[in-house]
């Protein structure tokens, strides 16, 4: 069991993380649906740059709940 984040290709140990699901509606003609979100916290190390994550690929696998995608759209 374990929590995997994957940004750009990089590992990172997040200290905490939350998922917000939602979904699209499947009729064209209704727009009631929105885009989860997927937040994060990693301990900052000598030498990071965060600003260089943003528009990055991100991974959240964990190994009870499954994976989740997307990408860094704010630091």
């Amino acid at each position: 069991m374990g929590i995997r984040l994957r940004i750009g290709g990089n590992s990172y140990e997040a200290s905490s993380y939350s998922v917000q699901e939602d979904s699209t509606p499947t009729k064209s003609d209704d727009s009631s649906g929105a885009v989860g979100t997927l937040t994060f916290s990693i301990p900052k190390t000598p030498g990071m740059r965060p600003w260089l994550l943003d528009g990055l690929d991100v991974s959240l696998i964990d190994t009870r709940r499954g994976t989740t995608i997307g990408y860094v759209s704010g630091v």
